[in-house]
């Protein structure tokens, strides 16, 4: 993938959020992408492309939550790529900001 792909996908999973359809979100993630949350335990053990846990944590907000994607930065060589951003949660009450890698 170059810059330009990977900002896409990227961009492209936030919007996904807004729609709140589990599935959309997930298309994103390969097959063995193994994933840590805040949420207990922090290495998750299903399968990253189970609709069901992305669903249950969906359901605790009274609208679809919306990621808005800024100072993106990626570095794209033959066979990795890293990006950082800043993402902010714009649908509690108060918005909550998260660097990423």
């Amino acid at each position: 993938m170059d810059v330009q792909e990977i900002r896409e996908v990227i961009e492209s999973r936030a919007a996904a959020m807004a729609t709140g359809q589990a599935k959309d979100i997930l298309r994103y993630y390969a097959d063995e992408a193994v994933q840590f949350t805040l949420a207990p335990p922090l290495r998750q053990p299903a399968s990253v492309q189970d609709p069901e846990p992305l669903e249950h944590w969906m359901a605790t907000f009274e609208r679809a939550p919306s990621r808005e994607v800024t100072a993106l930065e990626i570095t794209a060589g033959p066979d990795v790529a890293f990006a950082t951003s800043i993402v902010t949660g714009l649908d509690r009450p108060h918005a909550v900001s998260s660097c990423l890698r």
